[in-house]
This record gives C-alpha cells, structure tokens and sequence, in this order.
C-alpha cells in the first residue's frame, strides 16, 4: 500500500522545524502591540509589556477580579452562602474579562492561584484581627 504522503498535491499538515505560526497571516503593523506577561525566576511580580492603554484595561480587570476572590473568601470564611455565590458569579465575569486580553492560558491560571492566595491570605488575618 501507498503512503499517503507520496500522492501528488497532497501536503502534510505539520511540515518538519516550521514554527506554529508559520501558515499565520503577519501582523497588522497599526494594531497595537499584543500585551505579555514576563514572570522572574523568582518572586510572584510580573512584568506586563504591550500596549500601554491595554495594559490600564487589563490592570482594571485584574484589580477587579482579585476584589471578587477577597469577597468571595471572606463570604465563605463568615459562612454567608449568598456572599459567597454572588461574590464567586463576579469571579466569574471578572475571568471572562481578562480572558477577553487573549493571554496563555498558564498566565492566567497563575494570576487567578495568586489572586486566590492573597485573598485567602487576606480573610484569615481579618478573621483572626475579629478573634482578638
């Protein structure tokens, strides 16, 4: 049998050492540039690169969706279930938000584990600031 390579007018999908974008059309040199997160060996800061007026969007929409997490965990350390679900459906329109700025995936699933860690962090030193 034939291998389905060797046809004529038939192409591989993925050609050998082509980088993923290869097939992509160029960028549109008036759009503004795409915003990056550069993330330190080591520490929990980012650097945010791109267009300055994204960057002001997406620092909004950080700010906001960590508001949502703080609510959300102090509504579930209180135990108010109705604060806890309004505050997480916020959570939820905040991640939408930022996944609306087209960044990897990892990138934001380590903005959200640190967002999660502060505000929980966050709770308990008002929890305990209550018990004292």
């Amino acid at each position: 049998m034939e291998r389905l390579s060797t046809l004529p007018g038939i192409r591989p999908l993925a050609l050998a050492r082509l980088p993923a974008d290869f097939f992509a059309p160029p960028r549109d040199p008036e759009a503004p540039e795409p915003l990056r997160l550069e993330w330190p060996h080591r520490g929990a800061a980012f650097r945010l690169t791109g267009c300055p007026s994204l960057q002001a969007a997406f620092r909004a929409a950080l700010v906001e969706y960590e508001a949502a997490e703080a609510a959300a965990a102090l509504a579930r350390r209180s135990g108010d279930l109705r604060g806890f679900f309004a505050a997480m459906t916020e959570t939820h329109r905040c991640t939408a938000a930022l996944d609306a700025f087209d960044l990897p995936a990892t990138d934001l699933a380590r903005l959200q584990a640190l967002a999660r860690r502060r505000a929980r962090e966050a709770a308990r030193r008002e929890r305990q600031a209550e018990a004292a």
